[in-house]
């Protein structure tokens, strides 16, 4: 359990940011422009960078996940893909998966 205690604590902080980032942002947007419109081209800005940190979660969960397969000598390529794609709920299915497979052996 210490090995992965760093990869929990890693996909909790930026789970956490990626999830109050929208929030903050448009409470700074909000305050920054008031109530005239905000330029299309600043609203982009801050919509790519809260993209980057849903990115960074997947990516998160995405080394956890290579850790885990690597120990378990199962195949690494498709679980890192899992996943960049799905993040958390796919650490989550590995998981079950593995538990599964263990209850049948």
């Amino acid at each position: 359990m210490k090995g992965v205690s760093k990869f929990i604590w890693l996909a909790i902080i930026l789970a956490s940011i990626a999830t109050a980032f929208p929030f903050f942002r448009d409470v700074y947007l909000a305050n920054q422009y008031g109530v005239t419109e905000i330029p299309h081209y600043i609203s982009k800005q801050w919509q790519s960078l809260s993209y980057i940190f849903v990115i960074l979660k997947n990516v998160a969960a995405a080394s956890w996940l290579f850790w885990l397969a690597s120990k378990d000598n199962v195949s690494k390529l498709v679980w890192v893909l899992f996943g960049l794609f799905f993040g958390l709920i796919a650490v989550a299915l590995y998981y079950l998966v593995r538990l599964n497979s263990k209850d049948e052996t």
